[in-house]
């Protein structure tokens, strides 16, 4: 049981990826009071993976292998990667940032939080780039360089990661994924880049009601949509999608449809 997915792998290492993702949810993988084995704040297993830049922030609890970010870690590679989520676990094999591992893995520039985790140990080895820290480090701009993150301290896009008070709690987010939520964090020497929202047809196959208020950022207006053919859809053999483009009107402080 996993915030993002159950179990994920690979034959061998570097034949899938894993990067720029990440969970918020509590995750209990529970079966009545004694089972509940690979449990993660982001997978419950993976395995023959090389993983990068992804953080868990819900809690996670099990019995046997339960982690942060991983109740099994075997034969992967992860680098850049966090946890805050309190980790419980009444078994065997409970770490800040994994449960179980193997002697197969290649892990850096990784912390946890040893306060809210509640783990003193991430689960595997000691390793020079595998660092516990306290809430404060965490949410430190400085922690994150000296492990060799891609980090600044405002939304301007040239970074992989981005941390400021105002967003995400205090705790870094990825910057690919900019959201009414991080506004907080813009540059404000220029406005941020425009977003291109996208949503499948709807049942009468037109794009005319396409746009919920789901899809609404900072209240911007309806309408705008046009549609095109995008592979990804239905399985990979195509189907046709409603888009739009959206752009920062910095003179109203608004997200307005690009015309």
């Amino acid at each position: 049981v996993g915030g993002l997915v159950g179990s994920i792998g690979a034959g061998a290492r570097g034949a899938a990826t894993l990067s720029e993702s990440y969970a918020t949810g509590d995750i209990t993988g529970l079966v009545g009071a004694t089972t509940g084995d690979y449990i993660g704040g982001l997978a419950g297993s993976i395995g023959a993976m090389n993983i990068s830049d992804v953080y868990a922030s819900g809690s996670v609890t099990g019995v046997d292998f339960v982690g942060g970010l991983f109740g099994g870690y075997y034969g992967s590679a992860l680098n850049r990667g966090y946890a805050s989520g309190a980790v419980n676990g009444s078994g065997s094999f409970i770490g800040g940032v994994v449960g179980q591992i193997d002697t197969n893995n290649v892990t850096s520039q990784v912390t946890w939080n040893v306060t809210t985790t509640g783990q003193t140990q991430w689960g595997g080895p000691i390793e020079d780039n595998v660092v516990g820290n306290t809430t404060e480090a965490m949410k430190s701009i400085a922690t994150y360089r000296d492990l060799g993150w891609s980090i600044g301290s405002s939304w301007t896009g040239n970074t992989t990661w981005v941390i400021c008070p105002q967003a995400n709690n205090g705790y870094p987010f990825l910057s690919a994924f900019y959201t009414a939520q991080t506004a907080p964090c813009i540059n404000r020497s220029g406005p941020p880049p425009d977003v291109m929202q996208q949503v499948g047809r709807a049942a009468d196959q037109t794009c005319a009601s396409a746009g919920t208020a789901e899809m609404n950022i900072g209240g911007v207006a309806s309408g705008g949509w046009g549609q095109s053919w995008a592979q990804w859809m239905n399985g990979g053999t195509g189907g046709f999608i409603c888009n739009r483009t959206l752009f920062y009107n910095t003179a109203y402080g608004r997200w307005e449809v690009r015309t």
